[in-house]
């Protein structure tokens, strides 16, 4: 490895210990994780080693070098009795170097008292989260190459072909991502007990008012939502064309970045990014969109114009915005990663989801279930509430009572089994459909489609 990139991993190491494994031992941040980790092992091989068997392997420890990765292979061997034994073995292999590095660790002076090998199994993750982070980055610099038509090779050992599509380099890097992923995971079961634990943690966070919930700005809707929107739900918001949906869209969205300060993206298949600018300023202005597009306006309107974009600029680099068209949900999802690791993503919204695109040989039903699935997927995997935007067909058109339903949905069926919660917009109305964790209704409000503002809003 390189100098400065195993300076880079060192750093990883020092930074992650200084936030936390400091908690269970004083001099962790000076000497390396991985260092203590094998101190550990060396200290007490019978009782680390069963321990900390498929948490850490040797090709995370060979991020921190080549002797380190030796002396843990050695270390693991079941035939290996203890310290003595282990550096007789390496002594006798003729590894001067390795034999050299077990005498050092033996022998290591902790000033701060020695490290406690209780703490095996945390010293293994952390050290097996430090590799699997730099391993995706590893994987984001390769998918940077290779859209750009190079080759590159993926941490997972395959290799992306000079020319590759771009929706084919995104799928490779998408299932090494989520391969890397998995085998980071050294516990993937967990135990009812522990479920239930955790739901009672949830409860107790309910009751100070701490869970990682997103309001509405609408308080009645809020209400209905138990608190708003929460990770990772996919939610669903639907509507005829005129009824506000993608204006509700952009309350919300304002309302996260402006009151909540929670930064987010907004995948705008259908409006490029100065229309939104446009439908933000009239909802701060009070100035409607008409009017802003007519000649001749007054100094004072241009004032209340300027005013607006001030208390927009507030809040709105906390909101990012990709306006490109026809995006599948690999591309969706690579495009919002690096934002997602700059902690730049706590939400995401979808405008609108039947413009995504898909296998080109699929109908649009097919289409549209295979992105629903997708989107559903990937909130789980970004940890955030996902807004999508979705077209209702025209049967509601031809209904007496124009209430629509979940079967109004283009699609509908895997939209209705994947999303948690199920909106329309209405006249004067916001139909809560389907809502998994909590109640339904109807929830009324005033609309002014000429300033895209809802009633009961915090905004202005």
């Amino acid at each position: 490895m390189p100098a400065a990139k195993n300076d880079r991993y060192n750093a990883d190491l020092s930074a992650q210990s200084a936030a936390d494994l400091d908690l269970f031992f004083p001099d962790v941040a000076e000497h390396g994780v991985v260092r203590v980790l094998l101190w550990c092992l060396l200290d007490d091989l019978q009782e680390v080693r069963p321990r900390i068997a498929g948490r850490v392997d040797s090709e995370d420890i060979q991020l921190k070098g080549q002797t380190y990765a030796d002396a843990f292979d050695l270390l693991m061997h079941l035939d290996v009795a203890d310290s003595t034994d282990a550096i007789m073995r390496a002594t006798a292999s003729g590894n001067v170097e390795l034999m050299g590095f077990l005498l050092d660790l033996h022998g290591q002076q902790w000033p701060m008292g020695a490290p406690r090998t209780a703490f095996a199994e945390r010293y293994a993750d952390w050290v097996r989260s430090v590799a699997t982070r730099k391993r995706l980055r590893q994987v984001a610099d390769a998918e940077s190459i290779a859209l750009t038509g190079q080759g590159a090779s993926l941490p997972d050992g395959s290799r992306i072909d000079p020319g590759t599509p771009m929706d084919q380099v995104v799928a490779a890097c998408d299932s090494c991502r989520r391969t890397l992923q998995k085998a980071a995971s050294s516990d993937i079961w967990g135990t009812l007990t522990e479920a239930s634990s955790d739901a009672i943690d949830q409860v107790e966070q309910a009751q100070r008012g701490d869970l990682p919930t997103l309001g509405t700005g609408i308080p009645q809707l809020t209400l209905k939502l138990s608190g708003g929107f929460r990770p990772p739900q996919l939610i669903t918001l639907a509507g005829r064309p005129g009824t506000g949906k993608t204006a509700l869209a952009l309350h919300f969205v304002q309302h996260w970045a402006h009151e909540c300060r929670r930064p987010g993206a907004i995948i705008s298949l259908e409006m490029l990014r100065p229309e939104l600018g446009m439908r933000t300023l009239s909802t701060y202005s009070g100035i409607s969109g008409t009017a802003m597009r007519e000649r001749g306006l007054s100094q004072q309107v241009l004032d209340e114009l300027v005013m607006a974009h001030h208390r927009i600029a507030e809040f709105g680099d906390l909101v990012h915005i990709c306006d490109l068209d026809t995006l599948s949900g690999p591309e969706i999802e690579a495009y919002c990663r690096p934002l997602h690791t700059r902690g730049q993503l706590d939400w995401l919204v979808i405008d609108y989801m039947q413009l995504m695109s898909g296998d080109d040989k699929a109908s649009m039903t097919e289409t549209v279930g295979a992105n629903s699935t997708y989107l559903k997927q990937m909130a789980k995997r970004f940890g955030i509430p996902v807004l999508m935007l979705a077209q209702m067909n025209r049967d509601v058109e031809k209904r007496a009572n124009p209430e629509p339903m979940i079967s109004d949905l283009r699609s509908s069926g895997q939209i209705e089994q994947d999303s948690d919660v199920i909106m329309f917009t209405g006249e004067g109305c916001v139909y809560l459909k389907k809502h998994r964790q909590g109640a339904v209704g109807n929830i009324l409000v005033d609309f002014d489609p000429s300033t895209m503002r809802f009633s009961g809003s915090d905004l202005i």
